[in-house]
């Protein structure tokens, strides 16, 4: 083909291709089918494709907001055991994200199941740590209330020692670990348990109610006067103390 003829081809199709663009076209394809699947063999300006894993995060990262939310409007609902289930498949998606198990414990907590409620505070817990405390104390003290309203006492002093363990220096998880050795009739334990407190707070009048009380339930009576005297003589107008008194005066009535 002579200059003239190419010229007037050039002039009727003026986008045509030249074969040197043809040839580099041809080597670029060949180039990608042999190393399509290597990074470094990309061919210079070409943009490297989307990478699988990255691609896999953030469907994962959508699919677990999905079950999450799903499980909020649940809790709305009160549809509590839906709400359990799709916290869990978020979780399953995501499982170093501590909201998802706080989310999933009060869930439980609303179904009452205490154990699976806990379980899921610890577990966050170990993600942050000091974070979720106070929530798991309260669990442990409801479940606590429950068994010893079922007559549990054993049971019910095991959950509140665990309350006293989580949160310590709680006088609440104290007290009702306390009512749990009492209703169990483990008077000798609970005499202890009032004078450790005698030492370390100091007495009170209502100290020396509660153990005049016990004092009085192990027939120690001379002991069990001296500390209503005691609270007498801390709070004259304690209504327990002068109870009690009342109490030990008719019983001495009696004997006589």
């Amino acid at each position: 083909m002579d200059n003239e003829q190419k010229a007037e081809e050039q002039s009727l199709f003026p986008t045509a291709v030249s074969e040197e663009e043809l040839e580099e076209a041809r080597s670029k394809s060949s180039f990608k089918q042999l190393f399509s699947s290597s990074k470094i063999f990309l061919a210079p300006g070409e943009k490297r494709p989307p990478r699988p894993e990255l691609q896999m995060s953030l469907i994962t990262q959508s699919k677990a907001a999905q079950h999450y939310t799903d499980g909020t409007e649940a809790m709305g609902k009160s549809q509590y055991e839906k709400a359990v289930i799709c916290f869990s498949k978020a979780i399953t998606l995501q499982p170093q994200q501590t909201g998802l198990y706080v989310s999933q414990a009060e869930a439980y907590l609303q179904l009452c199941d205490f154990q699976s409620a806990a379980a899921c505070y610890k577990r966050a817990g170990l993600l942050e740590p000091g974070a979720c405390g106070p929530r798991l104390a309260f669990v442990y003290y409801l479940q606590g209330q429950c068994l010893f309203d079922r007559g549990l006492f054993l049971e019910a002093l095991e959950a509140f020692s665990k309350a006293a363990e989580v949160k310590p220096g709680c006088r609440a998880h104290e007290v009702r670990s306390l009512a749990c050795l009492t209703a169990a009739g483990h008077h000798a334990d609970c005499l202890k348990q009032v004078n450790d407190w005698m030492l370390s707070d100091g007495p009170t009048s209502d100290l020396y109610v509660l153990r005049a009380r016990l004092l009085k339930l192990l027939n120690q009576t001379s002991r069990c006067y001296r500390d209503v005297k005691s609270a007498l003589a801390l709070s004259p107008r304690c209504p327990q103390a002068a109870a009690l008194l009342l109490q030990l005066q008719e019983a001495g009535e009696e004997a006589t």
